[in-house]
């Protein structure tokens, strides 16, 4: 986990690192979507890319 939560502070760091969540969620806990608690603990090897959104 710690070497989990190492690539997602550099993800953080590089303006990445969100996750999507329940609007609800979102609305109630606005940074909650940057919040290790809501990553993924196996990571894929590159960066996900939300045709919706653009983001990455």
């Amino acid at each position: 986990m710690e070497k989990v939560k190492k690539i997602h502070n550099q993800d953080l760091k590089d303006g990445f690192g969100e996750v999507e969540l329940h609007d609800s969620i979102a609305k109630k806990y606005p940074t909650a979507a940057k919040d290790f608690r809501w990553q993924w603990l196996f990571p894929q090897k590159s960066r996900w890319h939300d045709k919706k959104t653009g983001r990455e």
